[in-house]
């Protein structure tokens, strides 16, 4: 098995590089289904993680309620809205075809994020996962997503997958107590990725990323309390994807997908720890917030570049 640490060195050698003759094709398109009318924020954080780590359009497919709130905040975000489950007996089907019938359109997918577990998202993370489960497309997983795959006892991921559970979401997944994984961190990671055939992301301090046959380690120690926070795994989840469509779309990468998602992984864990350092420098981590942390974000890839 081996052993890696992170740190600015490796960053730099596999951090995706700008083109002087570019468009926002060339960075990539991400995909996320996020949001729910109790989670509302974490649509716009993790839309708006995927934008500051430079991909060049980002959708969010949600229901009308979540999509009102972040077109307030920012005009970029492109959206699909999809129509709310609650006593509507054609919208589950609705919105699985609409998304699968746009899929072309999208470079990386990031879903759960704030999605809730009701009977809609449950059905649209099922019958999402069986579509696209031989697809190429790459999945970023994280959240209700995460606790989806946990209730409803799915054991079949797409292929090209990433999770980014907690350690409790992680328990869920193993069917593990939660001290028991923080126990043997590395353990748990490991047996996560080798049980859904994934890159396995497990957070908190000196976060794990794992290959998905547990052969490779990597170990982040940056970051600090101040991503202790409701939201921060949703910046994070951002992050990945919007690294991760720009890995996708380029030419002049000839890792493998598999390598492509561990990069990006490698690329965001670091940064986001970095980010959540630079926010607590004046604020502290006691009142560092998700926007301080998102705002830091630029600083710490320019130091990279």
């Amino acid at each position: 098995m081996d052993y890696c640490n992170i740190d600015i060195e490796m960053v730099k050698s596999i951090f995706p590089k700008r083109k002087k003759n570019s468009h926002k094709g060339t960075y990539g398109h991400v995909l996320n289904i996020s949001g729910s009318n109790e989670y509302r924020g974490a649509a716009y954080l993790s839309s708006i993680g995927a934008y500051k780590a430079g991909c060049g359009l980002v959708t969010l497919a949600s229901t009308e309620k979540v999509i009102d709130v972040v077109s307030n905040y920012n005009p970029m975000i492109i959206y699909l809205p999809l129509l709310t489950t609650n006593f509507n007996p054609f919208a589950k089907v609705f919105n699985i075809n609409k998304i699968l019938k746009n899929i072309k359109n999208y470079n990386t997918i990031c879903i759960g994020c704030g999605l809730g577990i009701n009977s809609g998202s449950v059905y649209l993370v099922k019958n999402l996962f069986n579509s696209l489960k031989d697809s190429n497309i790459p999945f970023v997983i994280d959240a209700d997503a995460i606790n989806i795959i946990a209730k409803e006892k799915i054991k079949i991921l797409p292929k090209n997958s990433i999770i980014t559970p907690h350690p409790k979401e992680l328990s869920r997944l193993l069917d593990m107590d939660v001290n028991e994984i923080e126990q043997d961190r590395i353990k748990a990671c490991i047996k996560a990725s080798k049980k859904y055939n994934t890159i396995t992301i497990l957070k908190g301090e000196k976060t794990l990323i794992s290959s998905c046959d547990g052969q490779k380690i990597y170990i982040n120690e940056s970051g600090n309390s101040a991503l202790s926070k409701a939201g921060s795994g949703d910046v994070l989840s951002g992050l990945i994807s919007g690294f991760l469509a720009q890995i996708i779309k380029d030419e002049s990468n000839n890792a493998s997908t598999s390598e492509k998602l561990i990069q990006s992984a490698i690329i965001s864990v670091y940064l986001h720890g970095l980010a959540g350092e630079d926010a607590s420098f004046d604020l502290t981590s006691y009142s560092a917030l998700q926007n301080d942390i998102i705002n830091s974000i630029g600083k710490q890839i320019k130091n990279l570049i």
